[in-house]
């Protein structure tokens, strides 16, 4: 499982900051970028079909997840009845059934709990999801679910972000369940929750790890039919 550290500059949303493969540190001086412009992102994402799912009390205006569905039209949002009630079964439902409605393979950016929903939903039908991109997962112990989330490594591709100092999941912590599901794995230093709150809005250095999840997926996942998904 490939792990990245990347330390976060003065501004998440600059795409600057040190990047480390394997322990080989490569520092990228302030003012570099890590991301491609937006546009080209358009282009590589047009064949793919891509799924929001928000963490607890959902994603707001501000929030990365809501920037980067604006940006894209294939983006679309899995909406839950009551995003104050985090219910795994019933948020990971919604997943499968969002996803079952695209009528093709799915590629899901989670946050927080919304990454315990994305996990769960793939016990009930993983071969609808391409792929995962779980950023800050929340502590699957603060809920009591646990038991309930696959301990072994997921049937797609899936890059685990975690901060170093998320109040919702120690980092560690996060790395494991990211080796049990056989997650690429980045940590974020001093990022917090990776939301708003944090700094992050537009967050192209997130689009970048999307991008590089999106490079590693089956080029037939991209767009195939739910019919021949259900075979």
């Amino acid at each position: 499982m490939p792990i990245h550290a990347l330390t976060r500059a003065s501004r998440p949303d600059t795409g600057s900051g040190a990047t480390s493969h394997h322990g080989d540190a490569h520092r990228i001086a302030p003012g570099q970028t890590q991301t491609p412009r937006v546009d080209v992102y358009s282009e590589r994402f047009a064949g793919t079909r891509v799924l929001v799912a928000p963490g607890l009390f959902g994603s707001g205006p501000d929030h990365w997840q809501s920037a980067w569905q604006r940006q894209f039209p294939r983006f679309s949002r899995v909406e839950q009845d009551d995003w104050s009630w985090p219910n795994l079964e019933r948020w990971s439902r919604k997943v499968v059934e969002t996803a079952i409605a695209t009528n093709e393979s799915v590629v899901i950016v989670a946050h927080s709990f919304g990454c315990l929903a994305t996990v769960r939903a793939s016990v009930f039908q993983s071969n609808l999801i391409a792929g995962a991109l779980l950023v800050a997962p929340a502590d699957p112990a603060r809920f009591r679910v646990e038991d309930k989330l696959p301990n072994a490594t997921l049937d797609f591709p899936t890059t685990v972000v975690a901060s170093s100092n998320d109040p919702w999941m120690p980092v560690d912590k996060a790395q494991r369940w990211a080796e049990r599901w056989g997650s690429e794995f980045v940590r974020l230093d001093d990022a917090g929750h990776i939301n708003v709150k944090s700094g992050y809005r537009e967050w192209p250095q997130g689009l970048a790890l999307l991008d590089q999840l999106c490079a590693r997926l089956p080029t037939a996942a991209k767009r195939m039919p739910l019919l021949q998904l259900l075979h």
